[in-house]
């Protein structure tokens, strides 16, 4: 039934590639205008932080590994979502829960390609580019690749998205398949308020970055050496004191 998952009196934890399709999700935020207790942070440093029934989750699933870099649905098979600690059955939870992206295969059924194009309001345009060649008896190669653009209210404000993956299947054995996944993406959207603009970094208060991004999972990509400097930069017991660029020395 073409019919929003909210309206119907049961739980539905997987979204496949129809209901991706017509529907027409492209974003981890999307899936709130179909899945119930799934709202978008609109944090636009990330696009896999989303919040599970008033939870904030971090980051999401794919193909069971966590994953930082952004995420866009033109290479996905399927949605699984799972609510509360449930999620531990991935290896890690959420207080919320998760939601593990399912990347689209090689296939040895037949050769096909699909080129789709959208646009929208806002300066909204959107380039998917899907083409699956059979080699032979065992083997595949499937190329997918996407170009997209979109503006919003706010000035200033926008998300311009690359990607292009590269699966390949092989046949080794009866039951045995060896599957090789490549993707490279580019994204570019503006930090705006994202980042920390306090200017104590101006005064020599704190040793904090000028505009580096206000996320907590920036201290994940930090290198040792400057998560270090930020906390030992005003340590008495390192023989650093408060520094400041004012000329009487306060």
């Amino acid at each position: 039934t073409n019919e929003l998952t909210k309206n119907i009196p049961m739980t539905i934890s997987t979204v496949n590639q129809e209901m991706l399709q017509d529907f027409g999700l492209n974003t981890l935020g999307d899936l709130g205008n179909l899945v119930p207790s799934i709202e978008w942070e609109g944090n636009s440093w990330s696009n896999s932080e989303i919040r599970f029934r008033g939870f904030l989750s971090k980051n999401q699933l794919y193909e069971f590994m966590p994953r930082y870099s952004p995420v866009d649905y033109y290479n996905i098979q399927r949605a699984d979502v799972i609510r509360g600690a449930n999620s531990l059955i991935y290896g890690q939870a959420d207080p919320g829960g998760k939601i593990n992206l399912i990347s689209k295969t090689a296939n040895f059924s037949k050769n096909e390609t699909r080129y789709t194009v959208e646009f929208g309001d806002h300066a909204t345009r959107r380039y998917v580019f899907d083409a699956n060649r059979v080699i032979g008896d065992n083997a595949a190669v499937r190329v997918m690749a996407t170009d997209k653009y979109k503006e919003f209210n706010q000035d200033y404000k926008y998300d311009d998205f690359r990607g292009v993956t590269l699966e390949a299947m092989a046949k080794v054995g009866k039951k045995t398949n060896l599957r090789l996944h490549l993707e490279n993406t580019y994204s570019k959207k503006p930090r705006l308020n994202n980042s920390f603009q306090d200017g104590t970094a101006l005064s020599g208060f704190t040793g904090m970055p000028q505009n580096i991004v206000a996320d907590p999972k920036i201290a994940d990509l930090m290198s040792d050496d400057l998560v270090n400097y930020i906390v030992d930069y005003n340590d008495p017991d390192n023989g650093n004191i408060l520094r400041s660029q004012y000329p009487d020395g306060t």
